[in-house]
């Protein structure tokens, strides 16, 4: 293949990649704590035909060389963690993570994953858990069966107001 089209050919493939990335967010763009990606790009190799400052002949230099770039190719994606937007629910277990950081959740194997997505239930047990498969935020929260409210202060704390009880921290 003739080396110009062997170039284009390479930023065809970068664009490519680029545009499943922009697709794959806007795909997610209604997923709870999704964050979107970018790609990020690099240069391939350079061939130098002449260097920069090398002679041309015994009494003059080249003030400028001649690279010949062979083009471009996608090397990450980059996920970008601003905040996104504050939506008010109805239900006291949709929490957000204000600024950096992330939940924790238990996994069935024991380890730990993070998850900007606070849409949280109950299971069974009272336990806060993810939606869908269920696993367990970290550290555990159980709150009681009778408990008529529960409410999440800015630094996390949650409480619980019982039956004839002011509110109770968990």
């Amino acid at each position: 293949m003739h080396p110009a089209l062997w170039i284009s050919k390479t930023g065809l493939d970068a664009q490519q990649r680029d545009i499943a990335v922009t697709s794959n967010n806007l795909a997610n763009a209604s997923t709870i704590g999704f964050k979107k990606s970018r790609a990020i790009f690099e240069d391939l190799l350079y061939q130098n035909i002449n260097q920069p400052g090398g002679q041309s002949t015994q009494e003059t230099e080249l003030p400028s060389g001649l690279m010949l770039g062979a083009g471009t190719r996608v090397v990450a994606t980059q996920k970008n963690f601003s905040q996104g937007n504050l939506i008010t629910t109805e239900n006291s277990l949709d929490l957000m993570v204000s600024g950096k950081g992330f939940f924790e959740i238990l996994m069935p194997d024991g380890s730990i994953s993070y998850t900007r997505n606070g849409q949280f239930t109950l299971d069974r047990d009272g336990q806060i858990v993810t939606p869908g498969a269920g696993h367990p935020l970290q550290p555990a929260i159980n709150i009681p069966d009778d408990a008529l409210s529960v409410t999440v202060s800015q630094d996390g704390e949650v409480a619980v107001t019982m039956p004839g009880q002011a509110g109770n921290q968990v």
